[in-house]
């Protein structure tokens, strides 16, 4: 029973932290949305102490290291999105990933098709966004229309896991109208691209050849990606034509990451950037997640994080589970032009982060 209650406070933080993350832009839930942000922390704690009475004393003490790492990140940046991400992590211990990824998906479903009706009925509030052609894109009712990319590739991600051994007409059916909605609705291009991937690397990975080339890449794709984005940011002083075109193809953001590589120093628990992302002098929003974790939160969680993912890569890898190889390797290729690599609600795979301690691998006891 005890179980039961804290799995039920677990799904109560989680559509909490969606609904405060999803609905900022819907006017009649501008107070709850306050009221929200106070509720989830006192759940999550709750469940918490939970969690660490069931655990044994080196589990005990990881947990606890990991809190106090993500509370000196949000002290020092001023953003409790770490400290969130660290204890719907902890708290999630012990609990069915597959289940939790069903009801995901239905959640975030749920609250698209709740969020663009508002929308429709002018009960949202709307923001314009003008590309460098020209051309207009509409929040439809979210903080920003990739917003509404980020949460159908985060749908695709958990079904591409959930179904990877059964992928039926469908699920292709469903992807093919997702990526036609990033592509004419939102004009969400990273997702449009990286749900293109999806279906390619669903299609290939049932081939023998292609499934071990994947299992051996995909351990070294996160220190692939931040040696690339690292180089190419860097490249981007020296007016190379070549980074250029790449530049524009991102829509400035090597620009972007330059600039805040330039202004802000390296740091063993992070920078507080101003206004979320935006720092003066025009240096606009880090969007590239590699470059944006390590300046942002500190060289300190930097390494742990992407050291977590290596090690779950390489887990999975000798497990041969290529589902979690599949749902990571689309997301680090999203994170090259997407700062979502570290929040749980859109990159849920995080939460199987504590097998990495776990010498059974199932579950950290």
């Amino acid at each position: 029973m005890k179980k039961e209650l804290n799995d039920r406070l677990f799904y109560i933080s989680y559509i909490l932290l969606l609904i405060y993350m999803l609905c900022t832009k819907v006017l009649f839930m501008q107070g709850l949305i306050n009221v929200i942000y106070y509720i989830i922390p006192v759940l999550l704690s709750v469940q918490l102490l939970a969690k660490l009475k069931s655990m044994n004393k080196k589990s005990v003490l990881i947990c606890v290291l990991v809190i106090l790492l993500s509370v000196i990140i949000m002290i020092i940046t001023g953003e409790e999105t770490i400290l969130l991400t660290s204890l719907f992590v902890i708290c999630f211990i012990g609990m069915d990933f597959d289940k939790f990824l069903k009801r995901d998906i239905i959640y975030k479903l749920v609250l698209v098709v709740f969020i663009y009706t508002c929308y429709k009925l002018n009960l949202t509030s709307n923001t314009i966004f003008y590309r460098s052609n020209g051309a207009i894109r509409y929040s439809l009712g979210f903080s920003h229309p990739n917003q509404l990319g980020l949460i159908l590739f985060s749908i695709s991600c958990s079904m591409a896991y959930l179904y990877y051994h059964n992928y039926k007409l469908h699920h292709y059916i469903i992807w093919l109208a997702f990526i036609m909605i990033c592509n004419y609705v939102c004009d969400s291009r990273a997702a449009f691209v990286c749900l293109w991937v999806l279906v390619g690397l669903t299609i290939i990975s049932r081939f023998k050849f292609s499934e071990i080339v994947l299992r051996k890449l995909g351990q070294y794709l996160p220190i692939i990606f931040i040696i690339i984005s690292f180089s190419l940011a860097y490249l981007y002083n020296y007016d190379i034509p070549e980074i250029n075109s790449i530049n524009k193809a991102l829509s400035g953001r090597l620009m972007y990451a330059n600039n805040f590589l330039n202004y802000y120093n390296i740091t063993l628990f992070g920078n507080r950037f101003e206004s979320y992302g935006m720092a003066r002098n025009d240096l606009r929003v880090l969007d590239i997640s590699y470059i944006h974790i390590l300046l942002h939160f500190g060289i300190v969680f930097f390494i742990l994080f992407f050291s977590s993912i290596t090690k779950l890569l390489k887990i999975s890898a000798k497990r041969k589970d290529m589902r979690v190889i599949l749902y990571l390797t689309c997301f680090l290729i999203y994170a090259f032009s997407e700062r979502h690599l570290y929040e749980v609600q859109f990159n849920c795979i995080l939460l199987l982060l504590p097998q990495i301690f776990s010498t059974k691998k199932k579950e950290l006891k």
